[in-house]
């Protein structure tokens, strides 16, 4: 693959517009599921972040709350 056929799949809004190959003709299985995983696993750690990251804000948030309401 060509490296600006390469930017311009990856910078496509769609994954069906401006994408000029197939896949299986153009990079070869083992590529495709190191693809695959990648983007499987990074999905995963994302969503783990993110759920953790509202997990910790509202524990603080409560917090902050009983704090601030038993000082009055």
């Amino acid at each position: 693959m060509t490296p600006d056929l390469a930017f311009n799949t990856a910078i496509s809004s769609s994954p069906t517009q401006r994408q000029s190959y197939s896949g299986e003709s153009t990079l070869s299985y083992l590529v495709q599921m190191m693809g695959l995983t990648m983007h499987n696993f990074a999905s995963a750690a994302v969503g783990i972040a993110v759920a953790t990251a509202l997990i910790r804000g509202f524990a603080r948030q409560q917090a902050n709350a009983s704090v601030t309401s038993g000082s009055t």
